[in-house]
């Protein structure tokens, strides 16, 4: 080999050491980088909770009306991170209690909540919930995702102590949020569809819900280490559900006669505004008539009655909100060099859809898939680089 070629050789010789030495430098770099968006991200989140009145600004950008639960939520959202702030204040939380029909935004406006807040959240139904946990989940498993979740965000930490530590940190201020509350009031005499098991579920949460210490069992895979013990006391648990039929113990209570709006017959937008009127006067009695234990509604001091929406709201529902139904399959269909455009006619007949089936908001993403099949599996070939126009007559088509 000639002296060149050894020259050559030693050039493009890599030292294993200095190798090292920049993959940590890009490595701080990079770490630098990631500490500064997730600052610059608390700090935006900081700004967002300021005060009730910019947390619900900040709603009104996701969620189409609800203007009531919306200003409920924000005090809500409000108050419970002062509690976290405040650590060595004795102030008790107020958990919330939201009542409102199928597809009205219960679930959404709790994801728009724990995002505002900045702290892991988990949703889980009371449907899978049993007393011992030996038929489904019992109480303190939704406690035990609202760690592992805690645990999934905190990978940024240098050691596992200190990733454990934070974990345990953020769930104890987190939300819990148990849709479907409703399926476990009490058997009544009148009401055949509630769970016979519902008291023992409503009284196992009791204690989590007014504040305990709590040893998680199953989060082994998560640490090296003994049970985790999380403090529920500033834990912020919200229950929801339809509650259907409380509208007639309302209107028994406020004198009327007493009798339940059939929200699928009749004459709809009297009977939204009846019902809509009804639910704003809810006491906390009233759910205690429905079935729920005294005891469980006492530790829920926020009730949220959440409305039926109207026609209106559901067309401002899929075009007004941040990353809106309508906008996201016109970005869907852009890749494909599409435009998508909507008539207002067409949008009107999806929300009479929604009302006329009584779905809501749940129902609109499915109308969509259904209204836009043709132009989509076309999408790609003899529709690309054109303009599709959706009617009413393509909505009645699709229905």
């Amino acid at each position: 080999m000639s002296k060149n070629a050894n020259v050559e050789e030693y050039e493009f010789f890599i030292d294993p050491e200095e190798s090292l030495k920049e993959f940590d430098r890009i490595m701080e770099e990079e770490n630098k980088i990631r500490i500064q968006k997730e600052r610059q991200i608390a700090k935006t989140k900081e700004e967002m909770t300021s005060s009730p009145r910019v947390i619900k600004e900040y709603l009104d950008k996701h969620i189409v009306g609800q203007e009531y639960a919306k200003r409920i939520l924000a005090v809500a959202a409000y108050n419970h991170q002062k509690i976290i702030k405040n650590p060595r204040l004795r102030i008790e939380k107020s958990n919330i209690m939201m009542i409102g029909p199928s597809g009205c935004g219960k679930t959404y406006m709790i994801k728009v909540l724990a995002d505002i807040l900045n702290v892991p959240y988990v949703i889980v139904s009371s449907t899978s919930m049993t007393a011992n946990g030996y038929a489904g989940e019992d109480a303190e498993s939704a406690l035990v995702r609202l760690y592992r979740k805690a645990y999934n965000q905190a990978n940024n930490c240098c050691c596992e102590e200190e990733r454990v530590m934070m974990a345990k940190a953020r769930a104890e201020n987190g939300i819990v949020f148990i849709d479907e509350i409703d399926k476990k009031a009490v058997r009544r005499s009148d009401v055949t569809s509630r769970d016979v098991c519902g008291e023992s579920v409503q009284q196992a949460l009791l204690k989590l819900v007014e504040g305990t210490t709590v040893s998680l069992q199953g989060t082994a895979d998560c640490h090296m280490g003994d049970p985790i013990l999380l403090n529920t006391k500033n834990i912020l648990f919200i229950v929801s559900g339809a509650f259907e039929g409380l509208d007639k113990i309302i209107s028994k209570r406020l004198g009327n006669n007493g009798s339940s709006i059939n929200l699928l017959g009749g004459n709809r937008l009297e009977k939204l505004t009846s019902y809509n009127q009804l639910i704003d006067d809810v006491v906390s009695e009233d759910v205690r008539q429905f079935g729920m234990l005294q005891e469980f509604v006492g530790r829920f001091p926020v009730i949220c009655p959440l409305h039926l929406l109207t026609e209106e709201e559901i067309v401002k529902i899929l075009t007004e909100p941040e990353n809106s139904i309508v906008e996201q399959y016109q970005k869907l269909m852009e890749i494909d060099h599409v435009k998508l455009v909507f008539e207002d006619a067409a949008l009107k007949e999806v929300a009479k859809n929604s009302m006329r089936n009584n779905t809501g908001a749940r129902g609109l993403r499915n109308q969509m898939e259904k209204v836009l099949l043709d132009t989509m599996y076309n999408s790609v070939g003899d529709k690309k680089g054109s303009v599709v126009v959706i009617t009413a007559e393509d909505v009645r088509k699709a229905s």
